[in-house]
């Protein structure tokens, strides 16, 4: 079920050679689909075809007999199978023609699981059905780049909407990206909720407030204004420019202290603009022109 993705009653009532060839001798499986009740093939791995091989083996020896009676028959034989199979049921089945039941199939399912102790993340008892080896071949070939086309075949499902579930169950992009949007969020665990906000919030001090831009984006117009070449500034400016620093100052420790290097170094920059500009300022101030542009 793990390698073909068959439902459990379907995998049961295989035949003993459900084996199929393509013209380039590729091994499928062909199988006989109970719920759209029609004929379907899965290509299979070489893997997969030895242990089948295996199983042929182990059920030949139980029912010789019946085998050779199968073998006899030409191929491909009908379907659904009507004769031995490839996993008869262990009681009750002198011919070997009855297949496995599902039901017997989950009740030692279960009884594996909790034989072997396996539990769930809080250390329940695990809960697996046969279904789940389905949903994770679908899964795993969506996550491998398969086209859903490709996997609805596979699955031979009626419509693209059903194979478009598994995509949706376990899609590693959107968790990847999911992720990367994230940034360093772990780094804020320690703070309270109203500095989360804060921090989620806030980038780069500006002379009224601060910017509000997400942080997972970048902007290369933090304080652009201080390096203008038409943005007019004089003696009057300096209290504004000089508390627009403080704020500065303030929020560097503040993201230093988090972590946060990458928003630290950002308003680094617009500091050395605000030193340049202050700087520009009080010299204007000192050469008495106080009335003249310090641009």
């Amino acid at each position: 079920m793990l390698a073909t993705g068959l439902r459990v009653g379907d995998a049961c009532a295989l035949g003993y050679d459900p084996i199929v060839r393509d013209r380039d001798d590729n091994p499928y499986v062909r199988y006989w689909n109970h719920k759209m009740r029609r004929e379907a093939y899965v290509p299979i791995s070489a893997a997969t075809l030895d242990k089948i091989r295996e199983q042929q083996a182990r059920v030949r020896e139980q029912y010789p007999a019946e085998t050779a009676a199968y073998l006899s028959k030409p191929a491909p034989r009908a379907l659904p199978v009507d004769g031995l199979r490839l996993v008869p049921a262990n009681m009750l089945n002198p011919h070997g023609l009855l297949p496995f039941r599902r039901s017997t199939y989950n009740l030692q399912l279960q009884a594996w699981v909790a034989q072997c102790g396996i539990t769930d993340e809080a250390g329940r008892p695990a809960h697996i059905t046969a279904h789940q080896w389905r949903h994770t071949f679908a899964t795993t070939l969506v996550n491998r780049g398969v086209r859903l086309e490709v996997v609805k075949q596979l699955l031979d499902h009626a419509s693209l909407e059903m194979a478009s579930h598994y995509a949706r169950l376990l899609d590693t992009t959107i968790r990847a990206e999911w992720d990367a949007a994230r940034d360093n969020d772990d780094d804020l665990q320690h703070l309270l909720p109203a500095d989360v906000a804060w921090a989620n919030r806030s980038r780069t001090a500006l002379p009224n407030g601060h910017c509000g831009l997400p942080r997972q984006q970048t902007c290369d117009h933090s304080n652009k204004c201080l390096t203008c070449p038409v943005f007019i500034t004089t003696s009057e400016d300096l209290p504004a420019h000089e508390a627009h620093r403080h704020r500065t100052l303030t929020l560097i420790a503040q993201l230093e202290a988090r972590g946060q290097t990458k928003l630290a170094d950002q308003n680094r920059l617009v500091l050395e603009q605000l030193d340049t500009r202050i700087a520009q300022i009080k010299q204007a101030i000192a050469m008495g022109t106080v009335n003249r542009d310090a641009s």
